[in-house]
């Protein structure tokens, strides 16, 4: 049984994610010493909220081509086929599969 979540100032819609103050970022640790640090800079999104929030959902792409590690050199070799092959697989897509209540009852989790 699926129950209603009250969260004061909730509001339901649909939202594009807005790039110029939005950030995609990763970092992989480097041999187990070192870590470096990165982003996606060309990506898209849209955050839709339900009228229940549970039924929210995220969508993402991400331009593969964009990534950004400050670092030319490595740049292009994370382009390469050993890491993203951004020529086969341009884009990353990311879909939320559920919301969830994750503490206290105003934070959700996009999963």
């Amino acid at each position: 049984m699926s129950m209603q979540v009250d969260i004061p100032g909730y509001v339901a819609g649909s939202w594009v994610i807005d790039a110029a103050s939005s950030d995609v970022t990763f970092q992989i640790q480097q041999m187990g010493f070192s870590t470096v640090s990165g982003s996606f800079d060309d990506f898209e999104g849209t955050i839709v909220t339900a009228d229940n929030p549970r039924d929210s959902s995220v969508t993402a792409v991400i331009r593969t081509a964009s990534v950004n590690t400050r670092n030319k050199r490595r740049d292009k070799h994370l382009q390469t086929k050993g890491y993203l092959n951004t020529k086969q697989h341009p884009t990353i897509t990311f879909a939320s599969t559920g919301v969830r209540e994750d503490g206290a009852a105003s934070s959700s989790t996009a999963t």
